[in-house]
């Protein structure tokens, strides 16, 4: 097991990284196990939310997923938690209960190339304003994470009884008026491209995907403002 060192971070409170993944996706079966430049496409993802400081460190799955996704996410030191398989909503506050958690970044297996270089600036914001959710805005599509106060998972979860706001997570906190105090922060122009779909969600996604991850500074980049600028080329 490779261990995750626990660094410094600015939020004030227990910090957890959530990964979720699973593996019996409807649209693209064992998505985080296709191979992307000879890696498992989870692996990419698990990686780079590494280099979040935190001081836990979660993949978050379902009971049919565990057995296969454990020595994936152990092997990346990450703690693997299994859950309901569409209730999200119970796996993350379940994690935020068991590890004590004040702030949570929710991040899906879907995005193997998430940014994470703006998220400084989302943590100033986030904590200036007292948010219980925040996200940046005009990133690539699958390069984007949300950061939520562990208080509005925890209510979300008492409170919320679609299956829609359950399976997604945060829809409850941010969909309508319920007194959750919500910021959104622009990226950085070196950082934006809405236009672009960078997820993992179709056997579109994929084929599109393989082409960038043949481009061996997407696969190994550790900056993101190095990572659009590859995109960009190949897009």
């Amino acid at each position: 097991m490779r261990t995750v060192p626990r660094r410094t971070h600015n939020l004030p409170g227990r910090f957890g990284i959530g990964l979720q993944a699973r593996l019996n996706s409807t649209r693209l079966p064992r998505k985080a196990l296709l191979p992307l430049a000879g890696e498992p496409s989870l692996i990419y993802a698990l990686r780079r939310l590494a280099r979040i400081p935190a001081d836990i460190y979660g993949l978050l799955t379902d009971g049919e997923s565990f057995e296969e996704l454990y020595a994936l996410g152990n092997n990346e030191g990450f703690i693997v938690c299994k859950g309901s398989t569409n209730d999200v909503l119970s796996r993350y506050a379940s994690f935020v209960e068991e590890f004590r958690l004040d702030f949570v970044i929710r991040a899906t297996g879907d995005n193997p190339l998430v940014f994470i270089d703006h998220l400084p600036r989302l943590i100033d914001a986030f904590v200036n304003h007292k948010a219980d959710y925040g996200v940046t805005t005009f990133l690539p599509y699958g390069a984007g994470i949300e950061l939520i106060r562990g208080s509005a998972l925890t209510r979300a979860h008492q409170e919320a009884s679609s299956s829609y706001d359950r399976e997604h997570v945060c829809p409850y906190i941010y969909s309508e008026d319920r007194g959750f105090r919500i910021i959104e922060v622009t990226a950085d122009t070196v950082y934006q491209g809405p236009h672009l779909r960078i997820t993992l969600d179709s056997p579109e996604d994929y084929v599109y995907l393989q082409k960038l991850f043949r481009v061996p500074k997407i696969a190994r980049s550790t900056s993101d403002r190095e990572l659009i600028t590859q995109i960009l080329g190949v897009s």
